[in-house]
């Protein structure tokens, strides 16, 4: 089943003895479009603002009592690895996460949770930047140091949801809109679709679109373009969101493009 991740933003996570906190965004991996993290505010309970959850953890989401339920306690919880989401998160906090709840390292197998896309390889930092080195002077040697070393520690195929959401959407002729939302599936946790709100056509409707489609993701100028004209996005099926997504809907899209489905 597609889940919209607008939807599931504000999900209470219910560990085995408790809640945990609340859903505020999703890190997924822009390399393959899946899942990695959910990340979730726990302030209520602890002083730290947000822990980070691997999908790995989490089971089917609850729609009617909008939960998820964890297999974890609060106790692990609050014992795990203290990271700061506003900053990049390094490979070596990851390894740091995966030892502590015992969760598998994706990095280390291509095919755990993953279904590689072709598209431009990214530029830019995730989540945001560092400012300055603790410890060292900047424009020091040490801090410049400090800094290369933090730079090659980013993952920096880690991309929030809640960044790309907003991004512009251009067609091979120009642009038409911007990116409304992403939908995953419950099961490998992968990215399916965008969800193109082409409202820079009057009167403009939303269409969701695979991210095996996309050309290339241009992270500094925050836009989406993909490899179809702005006519093409524009007259393919509509989505809407308050209808669940069904098979058939998926088979008249692809049918529409000339293209083969993911699933095949």
């Amino acid at each position: 089943m597609l889940w919209s991740l607008d939807d599931l933003r504000g999900f209470r996570l219910d560990a085995k003895d408790g809640l945990i906190g609340k859903v505020r965004d999703f890190y997924f991996d822009d390399g393959g479009w899946v899942l990695r993290y959910l990340a979730v505010d726990v302030s209520g309970w602890l002083a730290r603002h947000e822990v980070l959850i691997s999908p790995a953890a989490v089971e089917r989401p609850d729609v009617d009592e909008r939960v998820f339920h964890v297999a974890l306690t609060r106790q692990q919880v609050q014992d795990s690895p203290d990271i700061d989401t506003h900053k990049p998160v390094s490979r070596q906090q990851e390894i740091q996460l995966a030892g502590h709840y015992g969760w598998p390292a994706y990095w280390e197998a291509p095919g755990l949770m993953m279904a590689p896309v072709p598209f431009g390889s990214p530029a830019g930092v995730p989540f945001g930047s560092y400012a300055g080195t603790l410890g060292a002077q900047p424009g020091s040697e040490a801090a410049t140091a400090a800094r290369k070393q933090e730079e090659t520690s980013w993952d920096p195929n880690l991309r929030s949801s809640r960044e790309v959401i907003g991004y512009n959407v251009e067609g091979t002729d120009g642009s038409l809109g911007h990116v409304d939302d992403l939908l995953t599936d419950d099961q490998g946790w992968i990215l399916s679709y965008l969800i193109v709100d082409t409202r820079n056509w009057l009167p403009g409707k939303k269409v969701m679109l695979p991210p095996a489609w996309v050309e290339r993701i241009d992270w500094a100028d925050r836009a989406v373009r993909f490899d179809l004209t702005r006519e093409q996005i524009r007259e393919s099926p509509e989505y809407d969101p308050s209808r669940t997504v069904e098979r058939s809907h998926e088979h008249s899209l692809f049918d529409f493009f000339g293209r083969m489905p993911y699933w095949k």
